[in-house]
């Protein structure tokens, strides 16, 4: 019975100490467990260990106390397996749950993964394929140099801003004036062109299921595959067209034109970041 007993204070205290030291005195590194383990098993290791170690020290407090099996060595055993059997089948089967669950929380990440690097891969294929649509731009000799209609375009754009500031007029004249000039220049083949093509990648991004802030992310590559001459004449024509205006107005895509712009309330209506995040 004494040997019975002496065997486990020292399998109690063999026991304690391993525990203090991996926890306490980084004999065993923290970062090791939660390399092979998820917290929640961790947790659940803890726990195990925990109820190692104290069942055995329960069993001596009992035998203290004059309460135990007597002579009986075996039962040492018994009463061990009895308490510790129960505990530890059950944190087996949570064990088991936590790692089955940690399993789909990785899945549905790896698909979300997938799925952002199809639409990216998608976006790319579609911004490349409209790319090569503008590079058929029919160009114009002007001064003896080509450019395209939206290059010339965006010239008249800042020429006309000037005239119209020069004048003096009031804000809501002088945007009267600046929306006159643009009515006439949007129908222009290529500005049509663009603006067809924009709603194309509006189209595809407002069917995604991302985020606001993601939203904008792309919104930025995209617009930002256009020339400054094609940006300008967008954040021009789009200003009569409700729903692209907005677009680029609530992920603030026209914010670095300015002087580009025909009127200050179309720069103050774009510079407004009241729905940028």
């Amino acid at each position: 019975m004494h040997t019975g007993i002496l065997a486990l204070m020292v399998y109690s205290c063999i026991s304690t100490v391993l525990l203090i030291g991996i926890y306490q005195f980084g004999l065993f590194d923290r970062k090791w467990l939660s390399k092979y383990f998820s917290s929640h098993l961790v947790v659940v290791l803890k726990f195990a260990i925990s109820c190692v170690i104290v069942v055995p020290c329960l069993y001596l407090g009992l035998l203290s106390v004059g309460v135990g099996p007597g002579q009986n060595v075996g039962q040492i055993g018994d009463f061990i397996g009895g308490i510790l059997n129960p505990l530890l089948s059950f944190m087996a089967l949570i064990a088991v749950l936590v790692s089955i669950r940690t399993q789909e929380n990785a899945q549905e990440k790896q698909e979300k993964i997938l799925g952002q690097q199809l639409f990216e891969a998608s976006l790319f294929n579609l911004m490349a394929m409209l790319r090569s649509r503008r590079s058929e731009f029919r160009k114009f000799k002007v001064d003896g140099v080509e450019r395209t209609a939206c290059q010339i375009m965006s010239t008249q754009y800042k020429s006309k801003r000037q005239e119209i500031d020069a004048k003096g007029l009031a804000e809501n004249e002088a945007h009267e004036e600046g929306m006159e000039f643009l009515k006439k220049s949007s129908n222009i083949q290529d500005i049509q062109i663009l603006r067809e093509q924009f709603r194309l990648i509006i189209d595809f991004i407002e069917d995604s299921s991302l985020s606001f802030e993601q939203k904008t992310k792309y919104y930025r590559i995209a617009y930002g595959d256009f020339t400054q001459s094609e940006t300008t004449c967008m954040a021009n024509s789009f200003f009569m067209f409700n729903g692209l205006r907005e677009v680029l107005q609530r992920h603030n895509l026209a914010r670095t034109l300015d002087e580009r712009l025909l009127s200050v309330k179309m720069r103050g209506f774009y510079s407004d970041n009241v729905y940028s995040k």
